[in-house]
């Protein structure tokens, strides 16, 4: 449904007239920018001109006092009923049999039509969705702008639930459909919404007040912390000096390494031994039985010691892959002693007790390099028949690989920080923008699966299969992993040990613990696919492009010096409960926050996070402690935004940079003042272009 040609001629001929007025008034752009030779307006100059009448409908007035076209007094009517317009971010639930959009627009439903077309061509993304638009009224109908732009914001469960109920309860009242009723509507939600500003703009001056003059009114039980207002460099340095502190308190004076004693404890007590079969017989037959259990060989609980140091020296020194990849997986302290061993002269470096300081970084990877002490003489190892099989191999191309698989793990690592979840084509894609290499998929899983196996129990991520019997893999967050869901449900049952599991027995709990783990698999594997379908919506901004410095450094050190997660660290310095710790206080609490927003859909969980903190307690400036936790979601990256923060995403939609107060309420900007950004220019010809 949408307007007849003669209406939609008429309410085009009003809406462009107002536009061209306006910017001459507001001095938005050039004429020739807004209008270009074909008479045809700019739609990114139109939208900024509209946003500038919207905000200030007061320039119709001034329009109908001047009369520049010398319109009829029924038209200019019309015109000043758009001073009762309803602009912003609208949630449309649906479309009715007629083709018009369903708004919610407090607790009624709006039908709003289009103008040349269908509005249903015009937005053709699936409610719900957030819809940035103005309504407005029309002869006896209900039109928009013009301009309609969906915010690429993916609405999570908890949103759509929290949309739902409203459009349920909405269904009980008649839709406003026509232009009176929606007159009337509008005027008092934008009554509502004048005397919400008012009240905004009151608190937020007493605010700046209090910050200003430093005279926010103390609540009981809260004091200012000894970290509030100190430089970052300050801040950093009371810190280490306080955990300095705290060590010296608790444990005395800490004291000087005893170098022999930690050698000792990584040494074999015998006397050295360069075969690789004898260096064997310094392990526990148990360790032994295991490493015989991993090459597969039949019959080893029945030999003895040194019959199974002989099968499994044969059994290491004939797999073909086992120097390169030993070399290729281990930590870099172990790499480094090889390579050193390597080098010296017949494999060894030995030295006496003594000289034990100067060789703490020594790091031994049994059996390949061992560590023997005897008769007061240290000596570092690497048997002739490991040697021997390093000599075909290029140490250079192992170190560059061992380069490559620990970028890969790193970045795995970021994004599934940023995502949740990343699938192999993204993480190649990934990894050739950041590195500028090629990376094929067999190179990732081994990388992959080599990090996680390194890890033990807390990999730094896992990988996950949407379809068991299928190939498509993915890299999922360690929170979400089956290592993670496991520990979940253990310490679950151990809390009730006590409880309903009191006396259950050893065929019982595992029943109970396989069944629960089942379950959480289960809502786990719904939650990824969800993501995968969220992140397939966005494949046209893709994932958040981090750089090589964020990789390396890790994403949650990033997060917290994101400056919404600064600003708001800062202000818990200052409002810390007298019975918490100056020092600890604030950092504490915005590692809960953070890591209550990951994988979150809800901006409302990251409130609920910090009122069960405490947060709101420890000051009378409640909406400014609310605005800052809010402006910290909306600066966080969101794994249902493929990685990219709200406001970031709003800055790509509009093509304008998203500023915000200290007490992160959106900060207004005029086109002449100075731009936030502190580049020294006029905000028009810097962010606000």
């Amino acid at each position: 449904m949408h307007l007849s040609d003669a209406q939609a001629s008429r309410f085009y001929d009003l809406l462009d007239s107002l536009t061209v007025y306006a910017n001459a008034a507001f001095g938005v752009t050039d004429r020739t920018r807004l209008l270009g030779p074909d008479g045809r307006f700019n739609p990114q100059e139109r939208v900024a001109v509209h946003e500038k009448i919207w905000a200030d409908p007061t320039i119709i007035d001034d329009y109908i006092g001047d009369n520049p076209l010398g319109l009829p007094p029924r038209e200019l009517a019309q015109m000043h009923r758009w001073k009762q317009r309803v602009t912003g971010p609208l949630p449309l639930i649906g479309f009715d049999d007629e083709n018009r959009a369903l708004f919610l627009l407090g607790e009624r439903r709006v039908a709003v039509q289009g103008i040349t077309q269908d509005i249903t061509e015009v937005i053709v993304e699936q409610p719900p969705i957030f819809i940035h638009m103005t309504l407005l009224p029309f002869d006896d109908v209900i039109v928009y702008d013009s301009l309609a732009q969906p915010l690429p914001v993916e609405l999570g469960p908890g949103w759509r639930a929290m949309l739902e109920g409203e459009a349920k309860e909405a269904t009980s009242r008649p839709i406003v459909e026509r232009a009176d009723e929606f007159f009337e509507l509008a005027k008092r939600v934008n009554s509502e919404r004048e005397q919400e500003d008012w009240d905004r703009f009151q608190r937020q001056m007493e605010r700046e007040r209090w910050e200003l003059e430093g005279s926010e009114p103390a609540v009981p039980g809260v004091h200012k912390g000894a970290l509030a207002g100190l430089s970052e460099e300050e801040r950093d340095a009371a810190i280490g000096r306080g955990l300095a502190d705290a060590m010296a308190e608790k444990y005395g004076k800490p004291p000087a390494p005893d170098a022999v004693r930690a050698l000792k404890e990584r040494a074999a007590r015998m006397e050295p031994t360069h075969s690789f079969e004898e260096s064997l017989m310094a392990d526990n037959k148990s360790v032994l039985e295991r490493d015989a259990q991993e090459f597969g060989i039949r019959g080893f609980t029945k030999m003895r010691k040194a019959e199974l140091a002989h099968v499994v020296a044969q059994a290491y020194l004939e797999r073909t892959d086992g120097v390169r990849s030993l070399l290729i997986n281990c930590g870099d302290g172990e790499f480094e002693t090889m390579l050193a061993l390597l080098k010296a002269e017949n494999g060894q470096i030995a030295f006496d007790e003594k000289d034990a300081g100067q060789h703490l970084d020594l790091m031994f990877l049994p059996p390949a390099t061992r560590l023997f002490w005897h008769k007061g003489t240290f000596t570092a190892v690497v048997p002739d028949e490991v040697r021997e099989a390093f000599r075909d191999v290029d140490l250079d191309e192992v170190r560059t690989q061992r380069e490559q698989a620990l970028r890969i793990e790193l970045l795995a690592e970021a994004l599934t920080e940023l995502c949740g979840i990343v699938g192999m084509d993204d993480l190649a894609a990934q990894y050739e923008r950041i590195y500028s290499e090629s990376v094929s998929r067999e190179q990732l899983l081994v990388a992959l699966f080599d990090a996680i196996g390194r890890e033990g129990d807390f990999p730094p991520f896992e990988v996950w299969t949407k379809d068991p019997t299928g190939d498509a893999c993915y890299v999922i967050h360690p929170s979400m992993g089956d290592s993670a869901l496991l520990n979940d449900v253990m310490l679950d049952m151990r809390d009730e040990l006590e409880g309903s599991l009191k006396g259950a027995t050893y065929e019982k709990l595992r029943a109970e613990m396989n069944g629960r783990l089942s379950d959480l698999r289960e809502q786990r594997d719904l939650m990824l696919t969800d993501l995968i379908r969220a992140h397939e919506q966005k494949a046209s901004y893709g994932i958040y492009p981090i750089e090589r410095p964020v990789v390396e450094a890790g994403v949650y050190g990033w997060k917290l010096h994101i400056p919404a997660v600064v600003n708001l660290r800062n202000w818990l310095d200052a409002h810390v409960p007298d019975d918490e710790d100056d020092l600890f206080y604030a950092d504490d609490i915005i590692n809960r926050l953070l890591d209550a927003q990951m994988g979150s859909s809800r901006p409302t969980d990251m409130i609920d996070e910090a009122s069960e903190l405490g947060i709101f307690e420890t000051s009378e400036d409640v909406e400014g402690a609310v605005g800052r936790v809010m402006a910290l979601v909306n600066a966080l990256p969101d794994w249902w935004n493929n990685g990219w923060p709200p406001d970031e995403l709003h800055e790509r939609a509009t093509g304008r940079k998203v500023f915000r107060n200290p007490d992160g309420t959106p900060m207004k900007v005029g086109r002449n003042d100075p731009c936030p950004c502190g580049s020294g220019k006029k905000y028009k010809r810097c962010c606000g272009r």
